[in-house]
């Protein structure tokens, strides 16, 4: 097969950014086991699942190795994935590294973003406030990922940036842990504005403060309530 520019070989995409169909059913598996259907800890049955979004089991069980290799499904031997549990010391680990991350994240963002960049963030934050009151969990915790993924997006470290990604299942796995403990989705997305108003102010003092205590309050009450995980 040649390439020399004379014969087409590839076909068009019209749609580049179209989801895959197994990026489709990632997210599906993602969405329930945020909402509560897929509870942690729960089998994950192929058949059932393939039959409930009417696909075959192959995508199926592609989709459900990439979340397993991305930490949020486990195999067992002869009986195929689960929904992971959460460990003390497995939740301390991600809270230490995500506040490292987020925190430096922010000092770099302050120093070294545009207007433009920093104001992003108001707007994701904006987003966050309209999925609380469609009051949608997952649409929540989606909009709440993806806020502090743009805070390291504006870091301008793409080495940062995949690094957050390489924890965002978890994230969005835990946050969601708080929509159980009856936190009102409001309160949630309200509970971002101070480190955003600060970053846009350029406060790094404030913002860094307001962030820190953003996130070791999530920390905390995940603890108190581990029994969940």
């Amino acid at each position: 097969m040649h390439t020399d520019g004379s014969a087409k070989i590839f076909q068009s995409l019209a749609n580049p950014n179209q989801p895959t169909l197994v990026q489709q059913i990632e997210r599906e598996l993602l969405r329930a086991v945020v909402e509560g259907q897929l509870p942690l800890g729960a089998r994950v049955s192929e058949s059932e699942c393939a039959r409930q979004m009417g696909i075959s089991r192959a995508p199926l069980r592609e989709a459900a190795r990439l979340l397993e290799q991305r930490g949020l499904f486990v195999t067992k031997p002869g009986r195929g994935f689960y929904v992971r549990r959460y460990t003390a010391q497995e939740l301390d680990d991600l809270y230490g590294l995500r506040s490292c991350l987020e925190r430096f994240a922010l000092a770099e963002a302050i120093q070294k973003a545009s207007d433009t960049d920093l104001d992003r963030l108001q707007a994701q934050l904006s987003a966050l406030g309209q999925a609380a009151v469609a009051d949608s969990r997952f649409k929540v915790v989606e909009e709440d990922i993806a806020l502090h993924r743009a805070l390291c997006a504006c870091s301008g470290n793409a080495r940062l940036a995949r690094m957050f990604d390489d924890l965002a299942v978890d994230l969005t796995v835990l946050v969601s842990r708080l929509a159980d403990l009856d936190t009102d989705p409001k309160i949630v997305a309200a509970s971002h504005a101070d480190w955003v108003n600060a970053a846009r102010a350029r406060d790094l003092p404030t913002a860094d403060r307001a962030l820190a205590q953003h996130i070791r309050d999530g920390w905390l009450e995940m603890k108190q309530k581990a029994d969940l995980l």
